[in-house]
């Protein structure tokens, strides 16, 4: 079963959303949320370091697109 954490972005265009979850391979989901995803069958720390790695992801891929004008 799949059930992520839910990363909600505000500020962010429908349009800049969308090329940020393509850029990372996720889906958006109403527009402002994206999935981070839970490790199963993983000690605390691999779910741990894992959901920090996608979080630096989607930071590192927000500072790609840049600033919406």
């Amino acid at each position: 079963m799949d059930s992520p954490l839910w990363l909600q972005l505000d500020g962010l265009s429908p349009s800049a959303m969308n090329k940020l979850a393509e850029g990372l391979g996720l889906q958006v989901v109403d527009e402002s949320y994206l999935p981070v995803h839970l490790k199963t069958n993983a000690s605390y720390d691999e779910v741990l370091g894992d959901v920090v790695s996608q979080l630096n992801a989607i930071r590192a891929a927000i500072e790609e697109i840049g600033p919406e004008d």
